[in-house]
C-alpha cells in the first residue's frame, strides 16, 4: 500500500513539474516573439499616423506660398515657398525652363513671363504663361501638395476628377471641335492645310497631334474653381503654324 501511494505521489509531482515547465515556456515564447511583434506593429502604426499628420512648413514664413523676387516686372519667375525635396526639385525645373526659353534664338529676351497660382484643398497649382512679341503663348505648370510637400502628378489630378486617363486626348479634340463649330471655323479648319504638310488639313493635323499624346505629355493644373485644365498645342489657320490653348475638361470648353 505504501509503495502505491508513493508512486501516485511521484506521478502527481511529475505532472505538476511538467505543467510548470510548459507554463514557463509559454510565457517566454509570448514575451520573446508575440509581445515583441505586437510592440513593433504598434510602433509602426504610431509612426505612420504621425507622418500623415505632419505638415511641411514654408521656407520663408514672411512670404506667400508662391512668390517671385520682384526684380523684373516683365519676367516674374515663381518660387514655391515650401520646405521639401520635391519643392526644391520643382523650383529647379521652373528655372531650367526659364533658362531654356531665354536661350532659344526665336525668343531670347522677346517675351513676357507671368504666373498664377491656385489652391484647392491641399493641391497647389502654378501656371506660368509666356507671351512673345508675336502674341504666341507658351505655358508651364507644376502641381504640389502643400501639406505633404510631395509633387502631384498628372495621374493624381485626373483621378481626383474621375476622368479616364486614356481619354484625355479625345476629350481635348472634342472641345476643339465644339469650339470650332461655335465660332463658325470648322469648315475652314477642315479645308485649310497646315503649313508643313499640304495634304493634311488643320483639323486632321490637330486630331493626329492631340489624340496620339498620352496623358503625361500634357501640362495640367487645377484652376480657381478646382476644375481640371489641360494645355495642348493645336494647328492654326493663320499666324504661326501652331499655338497653345487651355482646355477645361470640367466645363468642356476653352479656359478663358
Amino acid at each position: 500500500m505504501e509503495n502505491k501511494k508513493s508512486n501516485k505521489g511521484l506521478i502527481v509531482l511529475n505532472v505538476i513539474l511538467v505543467l510548470i515547465v510548459l507554463g514557463l515556456c509559454g510565457f517566454i515564447a509570448y514575451d520573446k516573439f508575440i509581445k515583441e511583434d505586437t510592440c513593433k506593429c504598434t510602433k509602426c502604426d504610431v509612426k505612420e499616423t504621425k507622418n500623415e499628420d505632419t505638415k511641411v512648413s514654408k521656407k520663408d514664413a514672411s512670404k506667400e506660398i508662391v512668390y517671385d523676387d520682384g526684380t523684373n516686372q516683365y519676367k516674374r519667375v515663381p518660387i514655391i515657398n515650401i520646405d521639401s525635396t520635391d519643392a526644391n526639385k520643382l523650383n529647379k525645373e521652373i528655372n531650367d525652363y526659364v533658362d531654356k526659353m531665354s536661350s532659344e534664338t526665336d525668343y531670347g529676351e522677346a517675351y513676357a513671363l507671368t504666373y498664377d497660382y491656385f489652391e484647392n484643398n491641399d493641391v497647389l497649382s502654378i501656371k506660368m504663361t509666356i507671351t512673345t512679341f508675336g502674341s504666341s503663348r507658351y505655358y508651364k505648370t507644376v502641381n504640389i501638395n502643400s501639406k505633404t510637400g510631395k509633387e502631384v502628378s498628372n495621374y493624381d489630378l485626373i483621378k481626383s476628377k474621375s476622368i479616364d486617363e486614356n481619354e484625355i486626348g479625345n476629350a481635348i479634340f472634342d472641345i476643339y471641335t465644339k469650339e470650332a463649330e461655335k465660332s463658325g471655323s470648322l469648315d475652314v479648319y477642315k479645308t485649310q492645310h497646315i503649313y508643313s504638310d499640304e495634304y493634311t488639313s488643320v483639323y486632321d493635323g490637330t486630331k493626329n497631334l492631340v489624340t496620339n499624346k498620352k496623358y503625361d505629355d500634357f501640362d495640367m493644373y487645377l484652376n480657381s474653381k478646382g476644375e481640371l485644365c489641360v494645355i495642348s498645342d493645336v494647328y492654326l489657320i493663320a499666324g504661326p503654324e501652331m499655338n497653345f490653348y487651355v482646355f477645361n475638361l470640367n466645363s468642356y470648353s476653352y479656359e478663358k
